[in-house]
């Protein structure tokens, strides 16, 4: 998995840009000087004289880079530099991550969630429960929604739900993610930063993009006063503990997010100016439940009624039976591969990229 990497660390990011510079302008090298079928010798000299002097040039007095370049074909080694040193790949590892997924999965393809129903329908009552199918995609959100709307996708369902002419769910809302194992993130994360969006869990079913988002408004109460909020989209699932105020100083100011491991208790702390709009996410425990209450709650407020409530699969003991004589409803669709790719690559967002490494191990080796 992906070292997580905030967005308050820019000094470090900004190193990240320079070696991915450093490295396109050296892979165009190498392939020219490949086509001219130089020697060992003749090569390693040419990217020597390339590289080492945007090296010197660049201030890397906070940072350190490991460099090695090889033959594609031959394996030779073209160029070195501390070529012994172990570093954190960091987020360029997503370059390798999407050009493995446009390769092994095609720029076409697209992840499939199953929604369906389990039972029998009486009247407008569905005596049984409804069950969503994940393969992981992480796409259900606003992201790609008309005006962000990240329940849009639900709204539907419901309306497939009222065409069947179902009313009322006498069972519960059970989602399902055992396309991906139960490893939601890597022991390397950062504690202190799982709570924010950077560090998402990693769950087959997932809502928009692990995360609960918040809009904050700076208040005119003064330097201290407690800036308001709100959840979007609004949910139980979460409780906000509010430590975040108001400073009346000119330019930007950031917020941070807590959360214990286990739980959905976020403590938010920072600042925002006095009237400023500002728009965060913070990461939620347990995505695949925070689908389905999500879910459960837009059914109800479309007018469909349901008796029980959310269930995470892992809740059951006997997980068979929601695997058989499953009735599909809808089948939803995310955008291609090649538009997800896009998010991960120009966003550095590590969700979207968690997610499609998972599922290169499901289709690969049939294990996400």
């Amino acid at each position: 998995m992906f070292t997580c990497l905030g967005h308050h660390n820019a000094e470090l990011r900004s190193v990240l840009v320079r070696e991915a510079i450093l490295v396109g302008l050296s892979l165009v090298s190498a392939a020219a000087i490949s086509a001219r079928q130089a020697d060992d010798s003749r090569t390693t000299g040419v990217l020597a004289r390339l590289i080492d002097p945007l090296l010197a040039k660049e201030d890397l007095s906070t940072g350190k880079i490991a460099i090695v370049f090889r033959d594609g074909a031959t394996s030779r080694v073209l160029y070195a530099r501390n070529a012994d040193l172990p570093l954190k790949p960091a987020s360029n590892a997503k370059i390798l991550t999407t050009a493995a997924a446009l390769h092994l999965l095609g720029r076409d393809y697209r992840y499939k969630t199953l929604v369906a129903v389990r039972g029998f329908q009486t009247s407008e009552t569905l005596q049984g429960d409804l069950v969503v199918v994940g393969s992981g995609d992480p796409s259900i959100s606003g992201r790609f929604a008309p005006n962000h709307d990240r329940k849009a996708i639900f709204r539907q369902w419901a309306d497939e739900l009222r065409k069947r002419g179902i009313r009322k769910i006498a069972g519960n809302v059970v989602g399902i993610d055992t396309a991906f194992d139960g490893q939601s993130q890597a022991p390397g994360w950062p504690a202190l930063d799982r709570g924010e969006w950077y560090c998402a869990e990693i769950s087959a079913l997932a809502f928009n993009e692990g995360c609960i988002d918040l809009c904050w408004r700076g208040t005119n109460g003064g330097d201290l006063a407690s800036a308001t909020f709100e959840m979007i989209p609004p949910t139980r699932y979460v409780q906000i503990v509010n430590f975040v105020t108001t400073d009346r100083s000119k330019g930007s100011h950031e917020r941070y997010y807590e959360r214990s491991d286990g739980r959905n208790v976020i403590t938010a702390r920072g600042r925002i100016g006095e009237g400023q709009v500002a728009f965060d996410s913070a990461t939620v425990f347990n995505p695949t439940l925070y689908f389905v209450t999500v879910l459960t709650e837009t059914l109800r407020e479309s007018g469909i009624e349901v008796e029980g409530g959310p269930r995470d699969i892992d809740s059951y003991a006997d997980q068979a039976m929601f695997h058989q004589s499953l009735d599909p409803i809808t089948v939803q669709e995310s955008p291609p591969i090649a538009a997800l790719v896009e998010v991960v690559n120009r966003n550095s967002q590590n969700f979207y990229a968690e997610q499609i490494f998972k599922t290169l191990g499901k289709h690969v080796m049939g294990e996400g």
